[in-house]
């Protein structure tokens, strides 16, 4: 941690305020704190904005790379190096592989279960959705019925207060 350096000025303790000696000696430190602290933030903000530069500028280095590599044709092979069918770009490899796992079966599904990956992606996202929205509905249809309540209990109780002051008075 770095040093906090105090200077205060004597001319000021005795400028005409009504500051004591532990005022101004509050006041320095509390500039000096801010000043510290406003130069730390500055500092991070610019180190931010470089390392953002640095990223931004190492993403447009290496982007034509990345394209030339996913555009480019790749031979598959055996397990001996020998061609083993047509080449395919890097691009097509990935969607065939995607489309693999997304196609695979799921061990041990059961009858009316998902098989695929795929088919259990939709069945678990169309299940929180409705869950989701039968949630929502019956958080609304339970204020509804409490709100209805209120009035309606407040309806009964009035006539039975009004009853009462029928049959006392």
């Amino acid at each position: 941690m770095q040093a906090i350096t105090v200077t205060i000025d004597p001319a000021a303790i005795y400028d005409g305020y009504n500051k004591t000696l532990a005022d101004l000696i509050l006041e320095e430190c509390s500039r000096k704190i801010l000043e510290d602290f406003h130069r730390d933030e500055a500092l991070n903000d610019l180190r931010k904005r470089v390392q953002q530069i640095r990223d931004e500028q190492i993403v447009q280095a290496i982007q034509p790379t990345i394209d030339e590599a996913i555009s480019a044709a790749l031979q598959p092979t055996d397990a001996f190096g020998q061609a083993k069918g047509d080449p395919k770009t890097l691009r097509e490899v990935i969607i065939e592989r995607a489309v693999d796992y997304l196609k695979k079966p799921i061990q041990g599904a059961s009858y009316g279960k998902a098989s695929t990956v795929v088919e259990k992606f939709i069945e678990e996202a169309v299940t929180n959705a409705v869950a989701r929205d039968l949630k929502t509905a019956f958080e609304e249809g339970h204020a509804q019925i409490r709100e209805a309540i209120k009035v309606k209990g407040a309806e009964v109780l009035e006539q039975v207060l009004v009853q009462m002051a029928k049959e006392r008075g």
